[in-house]
């Protein structure tokens, strides 16, 4: 993935775009993208979470989708 040095099986990134991690990908927040070996899920600020109970309701669902499905 990108320039992480390690390679990961899941990635949750709180307030951070895919540019600051190396990638150059299109992407909506709280979309799982699927990478060759590897699961990433972006997702707005904590504090932007805290302020708007919807979004942690789409963060939740798609953590469900993740890790239980």
């Amino acid at each position: 993935m990108g320039t992480l040095p390690v390679q990961y099986k899941d990635v949750i990134a709180f307030g951070v775009l895919p540019e600051q991690l190396g990638l150059n990908i299109d992407y909506k927040w709280y979309e799982i993208l699927k990478f060759d070996h590897s699961r990433m899920l972006l997702s707005e600020s904590i504090k932007d979470l805290n302020t708007f109970p919807q979004k942690k309701q789409q963060l939740w669902v798609k953590l469900q989708q993740m890790f239980l499905q």
